[in-house]
């Protein structure tokens, strides 16, 4: 027996999991993992500023802030749409 976070698992036999469908049937029955695991939430995902995301890194250089934004833009575009915002190529950080 193995014993691990709780939970007791028998040992099995040599060879046991070369057959595919042993292995799948152990995972499937005792597998303390599923337990264990924690439910993933559903996300909500909305297009940001990239010039917001590149602002929020203080260890870059306005320059570096920039090019962060820049590319941000042209390489996510489904995560960074600016529609509705200045293009982010002619604004530039403080």
């Amino acid at each position: 027996m193995v014993k691990a976070f709780g939970y007791t698992i028998a040992m099995k036999p040599p060879m046991f999991f070369n057959n595919p469908m042993n292995a799948y049937l152990t995972i499937m029955n005792e597998d303390p993992i599923e337990e264990m695991a924690t439910k993933i939430l559903p996300s909500k995902y909305n297009p940001v500023d990239t010039n917001e995301v590149a602002s929020n890194q203080k260890h870059l250089s306005t320059e570096k802030k920039t090019e962060l934004a820049d590319l941000l833009l042209k390489d996510f575009p489904t995560l960074f749409k600016m529609e509705n915002l200045e293009n982010t190529s002619t604004k530039r950080f403080i």
